[in-house]
């Protein structure tokens, strides 16, 4: 039987200039991090000139305990610090190495070393050397060149500074820290780490701090969502977690750059601690959103929520066009807007049966002039909160039904984009809870929906309709419009047409079949005309000085146009 055992090759010292980046910000992270863990209380940075041009001499000093053992520094992977440290941190022994590329000197408690690139990757021995002029007994000074600007380090090193536990000095000037978790709704300090709840639109792109080092760290497998409303704005708000590592007593960071965590049981544990601390936060507001699956969790934990208010959203059918977003057709959009309702003022607009796309945006357009018994508010489904009592007992419209002159709307084939009719019927039952469902049938003016699998849109309208008596195609609303947000789809296969072209084609097109049904030939004439008379031919009349341009036809068949007076008119 053969045994194996895990050991490190020597060799791996030759190639330790490929485990740092040789960022600054990883550099001051790191020098930031061995400072702290010394004990100092205060670290100044300055910078001056190098000694080639385009460099930068940074000298960084802490009042920390100082090196004891400056062997300590080269020994990769042994950090040196005392058992506490060690049991609360978990540190690499790593840190100084982030200067190899570009080498440091070390002074300390009256000794001081120049450690090169080859130094640090074991090529060459390294002196300690008495100093001159020894340096207080406690404290590390570093100096290193970089290739950097005053301005480039001053802005890495306050990134690294604003969360960090230390004050730094930047060529004598404090440099400004905050808390992490400033401005967080709750926070909750558990396991070595301050978990802060915040609130807003979305969610934090820096997620987890350690020591001042940021990282961006996926927390939740699953987000809770826009749980939570807005109590100066009405609108949802994004609830998510912030974490402050206080102490590493189970977390792992990777190594040796520390960009991200390992993902490892002690991870799956924060995780399932973060959601636990987001929905006891959630048990306390007076409000929240949550869906049901989100209330059925907390309950699994042991936390009580309130069920969520019926924050739902009137009926509309949103726009084909995925870039007009979920706007109302023709309406104000502020009036469509989700708000708290009461569940018994509200019906459920549910359009799963086999005609509901036919009658869903004709019921959206009808509902407008009309009220559904006793002032009923039809709302859009919400599936997130069935489950809770108040949404599963709510009324709910279904079951609709849509004829043209008699016939369903199926078997009502247009004759072209638009087809009037003489009558246009939609029906549709009423459902509450503890009565039998009651039958609402309106007599509309209109009816219109998609063609299935093209971009074309069906529309119907009455003979008495406003449309039909005044021959206009945009009262009380826009046919055209309509058509076009029913159908309507932009493509990213028009490469050479934009949105607004390829809208403006679908519009033209429309609007030309639709005065040509309700007008006849002379309304398409006056269309076609009216399209003729673009800005060159206006400014072009208007430099002549025309009123008047008659349009004659020929013996030959065609159009020609003749000026009135021509000789009175000199071009």
């Amino acid at each position: 039987m053969q045994t194996i055992q895990a050991h490190v090759s020597a060799r791996i010292l030759n190639k330790a200039d490929r485990l740092f980046t040789n960022r600054l910000s990883q550099v001051f992270v790191e020098l930031l991090q061995n400072a702290r863990r010394a004990g100092a209380s205060l670290v100044s940075v300055t910078t001056n000139p190098g000694a080639t041009a385009g460099t930068t001499r940074i000298t960084f000093t802490d009042n920390g305990s100082g090196v004891d053992d400056f062997n300590k520094l080269l020994y990769l992977g042994e950090s040196g610090w005392d058992e506490a440290v060690e049991r609360a941190e978990d540190p690499a022994g790593m840190g100084l190495f982030a200067l190899l590329h570009s080498g440091v000197t070390v002074s300390s408690r009256g000794k001081t070393a120049t450690i090169t690139t080859d130094a640090f990757l074991g090529k060459e021995p390294v002196k300690v050397r008495d100093q001159v002029t020894p340096d207080p007994e406690t404290g590390t000074t570093l100096a290193f060149l970089r290739e950097e600007t005053e301005t480039g380090i001053k802005e890495t090193l306050q990134r690294v500074v604003r969360y960090g536990p230390v004050d730094v000095l930047f060529n004598g000037v404090l440099l400004g820290r905050q808390d992490f978790l400033a401005g967080a709704a709750h926070i909750k300090e558990v396991d070595g780490v301050r978990i802060g709840v915040f609130l807003g639109d979305s969610a934090p792109w820096e997620t987890l701090n350690f020591h001042g080092n940021v990282i961006r760290v996926n927390l939740s497998e699953r987000d809770l969502g826009k749980v939570v409303r807005s109590p100066t704005h009405n609108t949802p708000l994004n609830i998510t977690a912030r974490v402050d590592i206080v102490s590493t007593t189970s977390l792992h960071l990777k190594l040796p750059d520390r960009t991200d965590l390992v993902y490892d049981q002690a991870f799956n544990v924060l995780r399932r601690q973060v959601r636990k601390t987001l929905l006891e936060y959630l048990a306390t507001v007076d409000e929240h959103i949550a869906p049901f699956s989100v209330y059925k969790e907390a309950l699994e934990l042991g936390i009580f929520l309130k069920p969520a208010v019926p924050y739902l959203q009137p009926f509309f059918v949103s726009a084909q066009d995925s870039n007009s977003g979920l706007e109302p057709f023709d309406g104000d959009r502020g009036a469509y807007l989700a708000r708290v309702y009461e569940a018994a003022e509200c019906a459920l607009v549910t359009l799963d049966d086999d005609t509901s796309e036919t009658a869903s945006f004709t019921f959206d357009l009808g509902s407008r002039g009309r009220q559904l018994p006793e002032g009923l508010v039809a709302v859009r489904k919400e599936r997130g909160f069935e489950g809770y009592a108040w949404y599963d007992s709510m009324a709910r419209c279904h079951n609709f039904k849509m004829t043209i002159d008699g016939k369903p709307a199926e078997d009502a084939g247009p004759i072209s984009d638009l087809t009037v009719v003489d009558s246009i019927q939609l029906s549709f039952d009423l459902e509450r809870s503890g009565a039998a469902p009651e039958q609402i049938v309106w007599d509309l003016p209109f009816a219109g929906w998609s063609q299935d699998s093209q971009d074309e849109a069906i529309l119907f309208i009455t003979h008495d309709s406003e449309w039909a008596k005044t021959c206009s195609p945009f009262q009380p609303f826009s046919l055209i419009d309509a058509a076009q947000h029913l159908a309507f789809n932009s493509s990213d296969d028009c490469e050479a047409d934009s949105v607004e072209t390829q809208q403006e084609y679908f519009w033209r097109g429309y609007e030309k079949s639709i005065v040509d049904t309700l007008g006849g030939a002379i309304a398409a004439a006056r269309l076609a005309l009216s399209r003729a008379l673009d800005w060159d031919l206006t400014t072009a009349l208007d430099r002549a000085s025309l009123s008047e341009v008659r349009l004659v036809r020929k013996e030959n068949g065609k159009w020609e146009a003749e000026i009135p007076d021509a000789t009175q008119n000199p071009t």
